[in-house]
């Protein structure tokens, strides 16, 4: 048996983790970032959107991640690449960068509010990112180096969740 003051670090060290989720009693589950990718299976030589998703998201200032695929499977299409209108709540000006990184495999995302002194919160899009299928196989986008912060720079407890495509020939 743990004792009762391990127990308690070994959960609010799972929820920093992000492993499990809560509920705020409104039905609001854990904030998370999703990667959704639309169409979910494609053929070689079609283009896939790869939206991302802020949901149950408190007092996001800026949103910053590498999405990481295999680029034997996918290839990024960067005039795809567009904000979305989440961080943008009440009017606020943001500053939006995706660029794919020189080695292939990865594109850097930043998304901040500017001048904003409250964070965006809710529910809505951050971001989508075009690819263009390259061969057929299964294959994931996953987060990596990934953070929610608020306006000040604090961070804020949010999972990331990828998402899997298929490409048929």
């Amino acid at each position: 048996m743990i004792p009762r003051p391990a127990r308690a670090s070994i959960v609010i060290a799972a929820l920093i983790a992000g492993s499990i989720g809560l509920s705020d009693g409104r039905g609001d589950a854990t904030p998370a970032v999703r990667a959704v990718v639309r169409p979910q299976q494609v053929r070689a030589g079609d283009r896939i959107t790869v939206e991302i998703a802020a949901r149950g998201l408190r007092g996001a200032g800026a949103v910053a991640f590498h999405l990481v695929f295999d680029p034997s499977l996918l290839e990024p299409v960067p005039e795809g690449f567009t904000e979305g209108a989440f961080l943008r709540q009440g009017g606020a000006s943001t500053s939006f960068l995706a660029s794919p990184a020189s080695t292939g495999e990865r594109i850097f995302v930043g998304i901040a509010r500017l001048g904003a002194s409250r964070g965006a919160r809710g529910s809505g899009p951050l971001c989508r990112l075009t690819f263009r299928a390259l061969a057929p196989g299964t294959t994931s986008v996953l987060f990596d180096r990934a953070s929610v912060t608020s306006p000040s720079g604090g961070p804020r407890a949010t999972r990331f969740v990828p998402a899997r495509l298929v490409i048929g020939r």
